[in-house]
């Protein structure tokens, strides 16, 4: 019998997928092979089941809408086989929401723009939450437009999964029929929005830390929840992100100084020191920050495997 099904839970164990409004263990058939071994959250399946087995049998993934992935690059195509190491984290969603944690320690912005160049690589719309609102004892106004700043047109919320501050604003942000991921380091509560969201403690947290207010790592798994027409997509902490050929992102994150960069006079223009550059000619006036073309120029190498090499 052939059937479909979405990949709702990967654990430690088998992979739950639900089947026609039920949700089952599944497992690979034995025809899928090693390479074929990457299927996400979120994946839509073809499956089989025959009368003598127990579990339906995976046999495919069905093409991807969206897909939040970490690529590394291991070895450059110039000096080698061009290995690239990749991890699928979500699947088919409509939005990303990177939560970062607003504490005692200041944002770090160039971490913030490493995410966001991953969001939008992945084709799904990216918002930012500032999550620990209550924790924070500065100007929460300050830090939403510094991070508005890292992206034209970014949606960014400061909210507090605890007591409920700014959650309406990251609701609507959430509309019916629409999947979200959330997305960022551990500890800085995306189990606790999701939470907060559905309005039932579904999820696992951690007790957050005295020195830093970051939460303790908590989620192992990565699964879906589904309330109110929409799904939220609860991940684990991600500690290296890994950009290698997020081209899209790139320019979607650093349009301001890719502009820039056209401008300079010669095409291959390093930014350092060349006569003309338009780049550093912003630094001069300040247009620009020395922080983020540094950031760019980093993430740049990245997304080309260049850094690798060095």
């Amino acid at each position: 019998m052939q059937l479909s099904g979405q990949l709702i839970t990967l654990d430690r164990t088998l992979p739950l997928v639900r089947i026609d409004g039920v949700d089952q263990r599944a497992e690979y058939a034995a025809s899928f092979s090693v390479e074929e071994l990457k299927a996400t959250v979120g994946d839509y399946l073809d499956l089989v089941q025959s009368s003598d087995q127990d579990l339906p049998q995976i046999i495919g993934i069905k093409p991807r809408e969206t897909l939040l992935a970490r690529r590394l690059c291991r070895e450059h195509p110039s000096v080698g086989e061009g290995l690239i190491e990749e991890h699928f984290l979500a699947a088919n969603f409509d939005q990303v929401v990177i939560v970062e944690a607003l504490g005692k320690r200041d944002l770090d912005l160039d971490y913030l723009e490493k995410q966001l160049v991953a969001a939008y690589e992945s084709g799904g719309r990216v918002t930012v939450a500032l999550n620990k609102l209550d924790l924070f004892s500065g100007s929460s106004e300050n830090e939403v437009k510094k991070v508005q700043e890292l992206a034209e047109g970014l949606s960014v919320v400061a909210v507090s999964a605890l007591t409920g501050q700014g959650m309406p604003g990251l609701f609507e942000l959430c509309p019916p029929q629409t999947m979200t991921v959330f997305f960022g380091r551990s500890g800085v509560g995306k189990s606790s929005l999701i939470n907060a969201l559905i309005g039932s403690p579904d999820l696992a947290t951690g007790k957050t830390r005295e020195k830093d207010q970051a939460g303790r790592h908590t989620t192992v798994a990565r699964r879906i929840v589904f309330a109110d027409e929409r799904g939220y997509y609860d991940t684990p902490g991600v500690r290296t992100i890994g950009n290698y050929l997020h081209e899209a992102g790139l320019f979607e994150v650093f349009a301001d100084v890719i502009e820039l960069a056209a401008q300079c006079k010669f095409r291959d223009c390093r930014h350092a020191g060349e006569p003309e550059c338009a780049v550093l000619e912003a630094i001069n006036s300040q247009t620009l920050s020395t922080r983020r073309l540094n950031s760019y120029l980093s993430l740049a190498a990245e997304v080309a495997g260049d850094d690798v090499l060095t």
